[in-house]
């Protein structure tokens, strides 16, 4: 029992080593990694979920070492972000993982209370990391699955406009070139109207393995839909793009065998380069099919540059 300047008598509660002992029990049973951290950062508490995660030993009492420190350097930004947010009183949040030694990635949801005392003024902060590395992959796994071509496993028109805009906003920086090919499968058509669907569906899947094999490491192929296909070459000038197409005309095979049937396809392709043909995504992919479509109006199977 003490007194306040009033002379009005308070009552300072006393936590008694059985119940921290208590408390600490109840927190080591949470599947979340629970840590109290200072205002500097060094941790003041941590449970065993905790100490797993991160691996610390699960006996250490005094801990007082800085939080960041033991995550990977790649969330270290966000960390900090986080906890200076939290240091001024307000509540913050971030996705984040840990690496233990023998490699095992996990992926957190660490969100940051501030612990305030009654002038407002943060004295330790609770993080509360929860693990989501499932939801993590499902959300990877439906983001490939947006992006791929589920009968080639190509990746589809989304990702090639994503990726062909990303590799020219690299080239601008470094004054380069790009160039883009449309491919189509001449007389794809006859091949589902007589042979049926699955026997154009193996064209195109024989057609997609054709191309990866005989590609550059630079090529990045898609299917863009039906019949049509796409490639985008880094650092490829004109005579480069001329002599792929060649390649690929002379290479890939023509003939798709189907329950004891076989049919006969060509290959029309056209082409153009970045910066001379266009400067934008939409640019060059709008003169590639120009140039594809041309070719075709002049005979089909063979190329056709810009």
């Amino acid at each position: 029992m003490t007194s306040n300047m009033s002379g009005i008598a308070t009552t300072l509660p006393v936590c008694s080593a059985e119940k921290i002992a208590l408390l600490t029990d109840m927190l080591n049973v949470s599947v979340d990694c629970i840590k109290v951290i200072n205002t500097n950062g060094c941790l003041i508490f941590m449970n065993k979920s905790g100490c797993e995660a991160l691996g610390v030993s699960v006996n250490e009492k005094e801990f007082g070492m800085a939080w960041l420190a033991l995550l990977p350097e790649s969330v270290h930004r966000k960390g900090r972000v986080a906890l200076k947010k939290a240091v001024k009183g307000e509540c913050s949040g971030f996705r984040g993982i840990s690496a233990l030694p023998d490699g095992t990635i996990t992926h957190w949801d660490n969100m940051l209370t501030p612990v305030l005392d009654n002038a407002g003024k943060t004295t330790s902060i609770l993080c509360v990391s929860r693990n989501i590395t499932l939801q993590v992959q499902a959300e990877e796994k439906l983001k490939v699955s947006s992006e791929t071509d589920s009968l080639t496993g190509l990746p589809n028109r989304r990702m090639f406009k994503k990726h062909l805009r990303s590799t020219l906003s690299k080239a601008k920086r470094r004054t380069g070139q790009v160039g883009i090919l449309f491919i189509d499968l001449d007389n794809f058509k006859g091949i589902n109207d007589t042979l049926g669907h699955a026997a154009g569906d193996r064209a195109l899947i024989q057609f997609s393995a054709d191309l990866k094999k005989i590609s550059p490491d630079q090529a990045f192929i898609s299917r863009l839909g039906g019949d049509e296909f796409a490639v985008v070459m880094d650092s490829a000038d004109p005579d480069v793009l001329s002599g792929y197409a060649s390649h690929i005309l002379s290479q890939v095979r023509r003939t798709v065998r189907f329950s004891r049937t076989k049919a006969d396809f060509g290959l029309t392709i056209g082409a153009a380069v970045y910066p001379k043909h266009g400067e934008t995504a939409d640019e060059l992919m709008k003169c590639a099919d120009m140039a594809m479509y041309q070719k075709k109006l002049n005979g089909k199977n063979g190329f056709l540059m810009f």
